[in-house]
C-alpha cells in the first residue's frame, strides 16, 4: 500500500530537528572593522615608543613638573556634595519614571533617569566649580588657556589614538582571563550598546541613545571626575600621578556590571587623567571621551546594520 504524500509531508515537516541557525556571512564592511582596529593597535604601539623616547629625553613630561598649580578650594564637602545631588537627582527621576513610564527599567525608563541624573550632576559640578575654583566657570572648563591650540590638538590626537589602540588590547586579554578562570561566566555588554544593537527602535530613541553615551555621559563624568575628584585629589597628595591613578581606579569600579572592561576603563582614564593634568582643561577630557565613546557607537552601529 503507498503512503499518501500528503500525510508524509507533513509527518516529516512534523519530525524534531536540531538544525542550526544558519549564521549569516559577514559583509566587507563587518571584515573591515576588525582590520581598522588592528590599524590602531600598531600605531598606538609605535606611538608608545615615541612618548618613551620623549619621556626619557623630557622628564618632565613624565612627571607632571612645572605645571602651573590649578588654584582652587575644591575639597571633601564638594566632591561629597556632588555625589550627594547625583544620587537624590537619580532617586527622585527613579521615583517619576516608574509612574510615566511604568517602571525605569523600561529602556525609556532608564534612559530618562541615567541621563536626566547625569544632566542634573553636571549642574551642580559646575556651580561647585564657579564658587570653588580661581576664575569660576571658565577656568575650570578651559584651563589657563595659555597652551598653544596646535599643542592641545595635538594632545587630544595623541591620547585618542592610545585609548582606541590599546584600550581594546587591555579589554579582550581580560575577556580571555576571565574565561580562564571562569569559562561559564556570561559577559553582559553596556546597556546602551545592547540596545543599539536591537532593531526596531524609534529614531527619537536611536538619538536619546547616541546622545547619551558621547555627549551626556562625557561631560557628566569628566567634570566630576577629573574635574572635582582629581582635583581634590591632586590637592591632598604629594603626587599627581597618584591622584590620577586612583581617579581612575574609582572610574573603572564604578563600571562594575561589566568586569571585563574595568582595566580597559581604567587605562582610558590614566590617559584622560594624564592630558587633564597637562592641558588644566576639563573641556579637553570631555573631547577625548566623548570621540572614545563616538567610536565605540560607530562600530556597534555598523557591525548590526549590516549583519
Amino acid at each position: 500500500m503507498t503512503a499518501d504524500p500528503t500525510t508524509l509531508v507533513i509527518t516529516i515537516a512534523m519530525l524534531p530537528t536540531k538544525v542550526a541557525p544558519i549564521e549569516p556571512m559577514p559583509t566587507r564592511l563587518q571584515q573591515t572593522l576588525p582590520v581598522i582596529d588592528l590599524a590602531f593597535s600598531l600605531m598606538a604601539l609605535a606611538l608608545i615608543m615615541i612618548i618613551g623616547m620623549s619621556w626619557s629625553a623630557r622628564p618632565n613630561l613624565a612627571t607632571l613638573a612645572n605645571i602651573p598649580w590649578r588654584p582652587n578650594r575644591i575639597y571633601e564637602d564638594a566632591v561629597a556634595l556632588a555625589v550627594v545631588v547625583y544620587l537624590l537627582a537619580a532617586l527622585l527621576l527613579s521615583t517619576v519614571a516608574s509612574g510615566l513610564t511604568g517602571g525605569n527599567e523600561s529602556l525609556i525608563g532608564s534612559m530618562f533617569v541615567g541621563s536626566g541624573a547625569q544632566v542634573i550632576g553636571i549642574g551642580a559640578c559646575l556651580m561647585i566649580a564657579a564658587k570653588r575654583f580661581d576664575g569660576g566657570m571658565p577656568r575650570f572648563c578651559f584651563g589657563e588657556r595659555t597652551t598653544p591650540r596646535r599643542t592641545t590638538i595635538l594632545m587630544i590626537a595623541v591620547v585618542v589614538l592610545l585609548a582606541l589602540g590599546l584600550c581594546p588590547l587591555i579589554r579582550d586579554a581580560s575577556v580571555a582571563l576571565i574565561n580562564l578562570i571562569a569559562p561559564e561566566y556570561e559577559f553582559e555588554s553596556h546597556a546602551t550598546l545592547r540596545a543599539l544593537g536591537e532593531p526596531g527602535h524609534p529614531f527619537g530613541v536611536v538619538v536619546a541613545l547616541w546622545a547619551g553615551a558621547a555627549i551626556v555621559a562625557p561631560i557628566a563624568e569628566e567634570c566630576f571626575f577629573r574635574g572635582l575628584l582629581q582635583t581634590f585629589l591632586a590637592n591632598v597628595v604629594p603626587n599627581r600621578w597618584v591622584a590620577i591613578v586612583l581617579t581612575s581606579i574609582i572610574f573603572g569600579a564604578i563600571h562594575f556590571p561589566q568586569p571585563y572592561a574595568i582595566s580597559a576603563l581604567i587605562f582610558l582614564a590614566v590617559l584622560i587623567g594624564y592630558a587633564y593634568e597637562r592641558t588644566g582643561s576639563v573641556f579637553v577630557a570631555i573631547v577625548i571621551h566623548a570621540l572614545f565613546n563616538l567610536k565605540t557607537l560607530i562600530w556597534v552601529t555598523l557591525g548590526s546594520s549590516t549583519a
